[in-house]
C-alpha cells in the first residue's frame, strides 16, 4: 500500500508538530509499518519518476504503508522534518526550482544530520567528481548513486532493503 503526497495535498493536511553503504538508522516511529520517504528533487519529471517507481515497489509484507512526500527544494524538506522520514532521497544540485536562494544537497545533508540524525539519506548526483563522492560518503549517507539509467532501480532496491531491515 502506498500514498504519494504532493505539495497541494500536504498543505491541506494537518501536520504533526510533536514529533556507498553505511549502517542504517531507524528512529522510533508511531507504527513499525509506516515508512515515510522524502524525495527532494528540483526536476518535476525526475521526482515524479522516482515517486512512481517507489509506489510500484513489490513489498512482501502487505502491512506496510509507504508514504512518499515530494519536495522541489531543500528548504521545503527541512521545514517538514517533523513528518519523521525514514529516508530522504536527495538531489545534490537543487538549483532549478525558481527559488531566489537555493541550498544544495550537501547543505541539506548537513542539516538533516544535525536535526534528524536517525534519518537515512540517499544522495543522487550527476557529478562525476570522485573527491565529492568521498566527501558525501564520509558524511554518513545510506547510499550515493550517480544519476543515470540505472539509478532509479538502485534507489528502489535500497529502499526495499531498508524496509526489510526495519521490519
Amino acid at each position: 500500500m502506498y500514498e504519494i503526497i504532493d505539495e497541494e495535498e500536504r498543505n491541506n493536511q494537518p501536520i504533526n508538530t510533536n514529533a556507498m553503504e553505511t549502517s542504517l538508522n531507524f528512529p522510533e516511529r508511531d507504527s513499525p509499518y509506516n515508512f515515510n520517504v522524502f524525495i527532494v528533487e528540483d526536476s518535476d519529471v525526475y521526482r515524479t519518476m522516482l515517486a512512481e517507481s517507489l509506489s510500484q515497489q513489490e513489498i512482501d509484507d502487505q502491512n506496510y504503508k509507504l508514504t512518499i512526500y515530494g519536495f522541489s527544494s531543500g528548504e521545503e524538506c527541512l521545514e517538514n522534518l517533523d513528518l519523521k522520514p525514514h529516508v530522504i532521497i536527495l538531489d545534490y544540485h537543487l538549483d532549478g526550482n525558481g527559488y531566489v536562494t537555493n541550498i544544495n544537497g550537501m547543505t541539506v545533508l548537513d542539516e538533516v544530520n544535525r536535526l534528524s540524525p536517525s534519518t537515512n539519506v540517499i544522495l543522487l548526483s550527476c557529478q562525476q567528481d570522485e573527491k565529492l563522492a568521498h566527501e558525501i560518503i564520509k558524511k554518513g549517507v545510506a547510499g550515493y548513486f550517480k544519476k543515470g539509467p540505472e539509478s532509479i532501480t538502485h534507489v528502489r532496491e535500497k529502499i526495499l532493503t531498508m524496509m526489510q531491515i526495519n521490519n
